[in-house]
């Protein structure tokens, strides 16, 4: 879990090096080459942002809450 913010700070520059690198000037297909590899490191941030939220999750569904516990005291 420690390694996905610089996984994800790593998948920002790229992002943004290969946004740096689009210009009007470039024949079209190379452009559509960038554009679809920004989409897809957007879409493994997305992904890394989905991971995050279930782990967060299960860790605070395993959490376990000491006034709804299974005995009865009477």
């Amino acid at each position: 879990m420690s390694k996905l913010p610089a996984l994800e700070q790593r998948i920002k520059q790229r992002i943004q090096h290969v946004k740096n690198n689009i210009h009007p000037a470039h024949n079209p297909i190379y452009t559509e080459t960038l554009n679809i590899e920004i989409e897809t490191l957007n879409w493994a941030l997305n992904e890394i942002t989905a991971l995050r939220n279930s782990l967060a999750l299960k860790s605070v569904s395993t959490v376990r809450n000491p006034f709804n516990s299974e005995e009865n005291y009477i």
